[in-house]
């Protein structure tokens, strides 16, 4: 991790920019500022965890994630034979119609 990173993350709304933590919560959440910001490891942690959650992590593994009608595909039962379904991988995507529905 470098020093210099600048990194916003607003569901928990702080940001560090320029090694300066800004937060419109109070509590808890300027307690999780504190820690972040007085102990870089615990920060380095953090975002090694978020980063190996990364969806692009999963694709670079391997995986796809297959799309209908923009929604992600969880289950046989979104999807109809002659669907049009997108299966997006770590370099691109690919466009295929389904051909068989099987369950397991």
């Amino acid at each position: 991790i470098k020093s210099d990173l600048k990194y916003k993350l607003y569901e928990n709304d702080f940001e560090l920019v320029d090694g300066d933590f800004t937060s419109s919560k109070t509590g808890e959440d300027l307690l999780l500022r504190d820690e972040l910001y007085y102990e870089p490891g615990k920060t380095k942690n953090y975002i090694l965890k978020l980063d190996a959650l990364s969806p692009l992590k999963t694709l670079a593994r391997g995986y796809s994630i297959t799309e209908h009608n923009g929604k992600i595909l969880k289950s046989i039962k979104q999807v109809k034979e002659n669907d049009e379904i997108g299966i997006r991988l770590e370099d691109g995507k690919i466009f295929a119609k389904t051909l068989k529905i099987e369950n397991n």
